[in-house]
């Protein structure tokens, strides 16, 4: 349970920077919708690898 939160913060974290990097993108280039829904498929993808990385499962399964 410890990690618990240690983990909510850091994937809070990425999440908030994903936003304000879409609204920055979204703001001062002419991106569509196709090309920040990709951003966001990519960005679920590299979270879903992470927690797959061994290193990662072990530090999740130690407490």
């Amino acid at each position: 349970m410890k990690k618990f939160g240690s983990i909510t913060i850091v994937i809070s974290i990425l999440h908030f920077l994903e936003d304000a990097t879409l609204v920055a993108l979204g703001r001062f280039t002419e991106l569509n919708f196709l090309t920040l829904l990709v951003g966001t498929v990519i960005f679920g993808a590299l979270i879903a690898w992470l927690a797959r990385q061994e290193k990662i499962k072990n530090w999740l399964s130690t407490d």
